[in-house]
This record gives structure tokens, C-alpha cells and sequence, in this order.
């Protein structure tokens, strides 16, 4: 049942195989993001399965959505992201100045049109 209703869910609501994984694997995310339990080998598989996400949501992006795709996913993937903060911290200090750099090096026009 772990999976099994999200699936469920995810088939409801995209018909194609790519959107559902993408629906599916956030679900994980941030399932596992919640459970409060993050360890070294946590965050590795985490930021191995937000890299799969990504590029699935690079896949399914077309054909889901005709707005811009914000880059949050970008936050998660980072191989910097645990130098610029610590994931043990309460505050979203960290966060917000890898985010302004991540800001600098990306177009302000930029839109997901390939």
C-alpha cells in the first residue's frame, strides 16, 4: 500500500507512463524528505532520485505543462547544496544565498520552450 495508492493516484491523474513517475517519485521525496530521519546515506539516495526526477520532469515538461517550470528541483540536485548549508539547519539562510547564485547564472528570460 506504500506505493500501491500513489500509483493509483498518479495514473488518475496523468495518462502518460513519464508524468506519472515524476507524480510518483515527488511523492517519495517528500515522503522520505518528512520522515525526519536523514542520515549521510539518506541524503545521497535522495539526491540520487531528484536527479532522476529531474530529468523525467525534462521529459514529461512538454508535454505536461505550457508555463514556465520553475527550477526547485535545481535546489535539491545541487552537488553544492551541502556545503552551502547545513540540511540540520532550521533556517532557510542557506537555501536563499545558494539561490541567488543560482539566480546569477541563469538567463532572467529563460522559459522551458527547447
Amino acid at each position: 500500500m506504500f506505493v500501491l495508492f500513489p500509483l493509483a493516484a498518479a495514473q488518475c491523474l496523468c495518462a502518460d507512463a513519464c508524468g506519472s513517475a515524476c507524480i510518483l517519485i515527488y511523492w517519495l521525496l517528500v515522503r522520505v524528505i518528512s520522515d525526519g530521519e536523514t542520515n549521510d546515506a539518506t541524503l545521497r539516495g535522495i539526491k540520487n532520485v531528484a536527479r532522476t526526477m529531474k530529468l523525467l520532469w525534462y521529459d514529461a515538461s512538454v508535454m505536461l505543462f505550457t508555463l514556465k517550470l520553475n527550477v526547485f528541483l535545481n535546489h535539491s540536485i545541487l552537488d553544492d547544496v551541502q556545503r552551502a548549508c547545513d540540511h540540520y539547519h532550521w533556517t532557510s539562510a542557506g537555501f536563499e544565498a545558494l539561490h541567488c547564485r543560482m539566480k546569477l547564472r541563469i538567463t532572467q528570460s529563460t522559459t522551458n520552450q527547447w
